[in-house]
């Protein structure tokens, strides 16, 4: 088959999980929406479309789309910013990725509360010191930047 997986994007046949069966990538259209299952290099396992998979999208735990406690949320990789959440917040920092785009409240030292989406920064009104909020986390660092103005929302404690 011409347009079969294997085919046109022999780099994924390597990703292709044993729990599939009796298909292979030499069976399947790399255009095809049938979900089938993935074992990323990684080790992690998980159901997507060959389309999908076609197109670029890569493991759901390690990019963020799925969030896993104890592996690949904010908590675990960034305990620093755990500190500056905000008991407000509906959710834990067990139940979002460094890379989510969900707005929560984060809390700095003196109890200034600032909205933002976890990805981003946040001004504290109190020092005029940006927060980050994962971007720059991601470096394993928690980074501060001296900084006026702000696009995240206020709120009142």
């Amino acid at each position: 088959m011409n347009n079969s997986l294997a085919e046109v994007h022999p780099e994924l046949v390597s990703e292709w999980s044993e729990k599939n069966l009796t298909l292979t990538p030499d069976d399947i259209t790399f255009g095809s929406n049938k979900k089938v299952w993935w074992r990323g290099a990684c080790g992690h396992e998980w159901q997507a479309s060959v389309k999908a998979r076609s197109n670029g999208e890569k493991c759901p735990i390690c990019s963020g789309a799925r969030v896993i406690a104890g592996i690949n949320d904010l908590a675990t990789l960034e305990p620093l910013l755990v500190k500056q959440w905000s008991k407000k917040n509906k959710i834990k920092p067990t139940e979002v990725s460094i890379g989510s785009h969900k707005k929560v409240i984060w809390r700095c030292e003196k109890d200034f509360l600032g909205k933002n989406k976890v990805w981003r920064l946040f001004l504290c009104q109190c020092s005029g010191v940006f927060h980050s909020a994962g971007t720059k986390a991601w470096l394993g660092q928690l980074w501060r930047y001296p900084i006026s103005g702000s696009r995240s929302e206020v709120l009142s404690v």
